[in-house]
């Protein structure tokens, strides 16, 4: 059989489009779900794409298996519009950007602006040093107060992983939707697994 080519589990050739059943494993994954083939994977209604080891090839669907596909179909062709439009946003220059904006991205995510950094991670005598245009993900949940938006820039999470993306250029901002008063140098120290980090941003 061709790598190139997929096949269900009767040797079947799965194509752009077949209507399938997948067999989702795992406690929290649903058991079979009816979907249509998309690349190398299987898309399902509400615009998911999960890879499945079980996947059975529906030769003759019935009534009601060929709505469900016709509407994942009109959901993928609208996702696939939605896209072309996002590509063609332009985001707002990176020199216009306002150190402690916090911006909305193409996607409604969030952002908060550091401006170019010197970004240092160290645990023990171990130090990762990265530099460049600093964003930091802030969650709407969580809050957008001063407070709330430096919890969220100092947070360390396992094996010393930082919620700060450090670029070479920028992310596509399209709004500003607030800005906070930010002070650098920004420190911070937490113990993970009885190991110390201590994060700089300056």
């Amino acid at each position: 059989m061709s790598e190139d080519k997929r096949y269900d589990i009767l040797g079947r050739e799965l194509k752009d489009g077949d209507i399938c059943v997948g067999k989702g494993t795992g406690r929290d994954v649903i058991g079979m779900d009816v979907g249509i083939w998309c690349g190398k994977s299987i898309a399902f209604l509400g615009g998911s794409k999960r890879s499945m080891g079980d996947v059975f090839k529906v030769v003759n669907p019935s009534k009601e298996e060929i709505e469900i596909a016709d509407k994942i179909k009109a959901d993928l062709s609208k996702r696939k519009e939605e896209n072309k439009k996002k590509e063609k946003t332009k985001g707002i220059p990176l020199s216009q950007l306002t150190v402690g904006g916090i911006y909305e991205d193409i996607n409604r995510q969030l952002y908060v602006y550091l401006g170019k950094r010197k970004v240092t991670v160290t645990c023990g005598s171990r130090k990762r040093v990265e530099e460049g245009n600093c964003f930091s993900k802030i969650y709407r949940d969580i809050g957008t107060s001063k407070s709330e938006v430096m919890n969220q820039i100092t947070w360390i999470q396992y094996y010393g992983k930082i919620n700060i993306d450090i670029l070479k250029t920028s992310k596509k901002l399209i709004s500003l939707k607030e800005t906070v008063d930010l002070t650098f140098p920004i420190k911070t120290t937490c113990s993970i697994w009885n190991e110390d980090y201590t994060l700089t941003v300056e």
